[in-house]
C-alpha cells in the first residue's frame, strides 16, 4: 500500500493494480478495496471470500455488534461479521425487529418468539400496541401488548366467531 493526495492504493510490483478488489489486510488493519485503490469514505456491509464484513471509513470494524445496511437490506453484525445464524427477535435501536438468517425480514406479519415471549411481527417490527388474534404456523392464539397471552383461557370474541382460547391459544 502506498499514499498519495489522492488517497491510499494498493501496490504490486511497485505499480497501483486496478484491478484489485476486496478485503485485504494493509499489515494494520483489513481494508476495503475497489479498483486498487482504498474506499476511506464508505461505511456499510461488503462481502469478501463468503464472509460479510462491517466497514467504516475503509477499514473492518472486527469489534462492531448491531445493525447496519448495504443495498441487499438490513443485517445483525456480531464481530464485524454478518451473523447468518442468528434468527431473533432483537432490538435495534428503538425498534425491536425480527432477524431471520442475519436479515432483517421487512417482509414478514406473523408471531416470533424470543426468550421474553411471543411477539407480534408486522413488516418485521414488534407490533405493542397489537391487541388481538393473529396466526403462525403453530395455530391461532389471542394477543394483547403485542405478545401472546399464555396465561389467557377463556371464551372470546374473534371477529364474528366466538372461541374458546386455553393458555392463549385458540383451541
Amino acid at each position: 500500500f502506498a499514499d498519495n493526495e489522492n488517497g491510499r492504493f494498493y501496490i504490486e510490483n511497485g505499480m497501483v493494480n486496478f484491478n484489485c478488489a476486496g478485503i485485504i489486510s494493509d499489515g494494520t488493519d483489513l481494508v476495503y478495496v475497489e479498483n486498487g485503490y482504498v474506499q476511506c469514505d464508505y461505511t456499510g456491509i461488503k462481502e469478501n471470500n463468503g464472509i460479510w464484513w462491517r466497514i467504516e471509513n475503509g477499514k473492518v470494524n472486527i469489534n462492531y455488534e448491531g445493525f447496519a445496511d448495504n443495498e441487499n437490506g438490513r443485517f445483525y453484525i456480531q464481530n464485524g461479521q454478518v451473523d447468518f445464524g442468528c434468527t431473533d427477535v432483537m432490538q435495534d435501536g428503538s425498534d425491536w425487529v425480527y432477524v431471520e438468517g442475519g436479515h432483517v425480514r421487512y417482509d414478514y406479519t406473523g408471531i416470533r418468539p424470543n426468550d421474553n415471549g411471543w411477539w407480534r411481527i408486522e413488516e418485521g417490527k414488534v407490533n405493542f400496541n397489537y391487541e388481538g388474534f393473529a396466526d403462525n404456523e403453530n395455530g391461532r392464539f389471542y394477543i394483547e401488548n403485542g405478545q401472546v397471552d399464555f396465561g389467557r383461557t377463556e371464551v372470546m370474541q374473534d371477529g364474528s366467531d366466538w372461541v374458546y382460547v386455553e393458555g392463549g391459544h385458540v383451541r
